[in-house]
Order: C-alpha cells, then structure tokens, then sequence
C-alpha cells in the first residue's frame, strides 16, 4: 500500500479510529439509527456485539441522535440514504480517501456505490462539517477490557 500524505486512508464506517480526528462523521451513527428504529432502543439480542458496546446504550445513543437527524433531513432533501450521504461527504473531504463499507447484503452494496451520484453543494458540506465540529461523542467506544487491547 502507498505511503504518505496521498496515501488512501483506509476507513471502516463503523470502526473509525484509523481516520484522522478532523474526519468524525462515521456510519457508525447510521447504523445506530437503524439499531434504534429497529429495536426502538439500543440491540436488545444479545448475541448483537454492539449489546456489549458503551455507545449503544439507550442513553448514549439518544445522546448521539442529532447528527443522525442531520443526515436523514439533507438525506431526505437529495433524495437519498443517510448513509449515502455519509460516503458522499467522505468522498468529498479528499480524492486519497477512500470509503470502505461493509456489506453482506447486495441492497446495501447497491444503496453505497449509489452514492456517488449524490452531490453535495459547498452549504451541504459546510453544514455537516459545522454539526460534526459539535459533535461530543456519548459512551465510550468499547467496553475497557476490549478499549486495552486496542493499543490506545
């Protein structure tokens, strides 16, 4: 893999702790939207990893609901996902970073490579960037004996 500042950056949507701090936005607030009006709350099976996770308690996800409101109403002015718009902001940030989802469902590979065709104008990413500069994450990323083995 190519090295230095034109390097892709690898980046998982909901694992982002190899994307630079000035890049926030992940998917991981999609998916803890989809987990919320799926569940009405935070994953309720527990054989669901993210049971085990800080950030997906009912309070934290509550907590971290504004940015996932930010994205389903400029989602919905364009016609499109929020996690469409999420990778349309990722692609827009810089041409070396390159988003990477994950799927195992061929809908969903069909809803990330649609968004390329969105487009957001300069007030689009601007008003993102502003929410994301506001953004106090709530619920630690991991339980603590899984955060110690991160390295971190």
């Amino acid at each position: 893999m190519k090295k230095g500042p034109n390097a892709p950056l690898p980046f998982h949507p909901l694992r982002h702790a190899m994307a630079p701090s000035r890049y926030p936005l992940s998917l991981a607030a999609i998916c803890r939207k989809f987990v919320m009006s799926r569940n009405g709350g935070a994953p309720n099976n527990s054989s669901d990893f993210r049971s085990t996770l800080p950030r997906f308690t009912p309070e934290a996800l509550k907590a971290n609901q504004a940015p996932v409101d930010l994205l389903g109403r400029i989602a919905a002015e364009k016609n499109a996902s929020p996690a469409q718009i999420a990778l349309a902001w990722l692609l827009a940030q810089k041409p070396w970073i390159v988003p990477i989802p994950g799927t195992t469902k061929l809908e969903r590979l069909d809803e990330n490579i649609g968004a390329l065709a969105v487009e957001l104008t300069t007030d689009d990413l601007r008003e993102i960037d502003s929410a994301a500069a506001q953004i106090t994450v709530h619920g630690n990323r991991y339980p603590e004996k899984l955060e110690q083995l991160t390295g971190r």
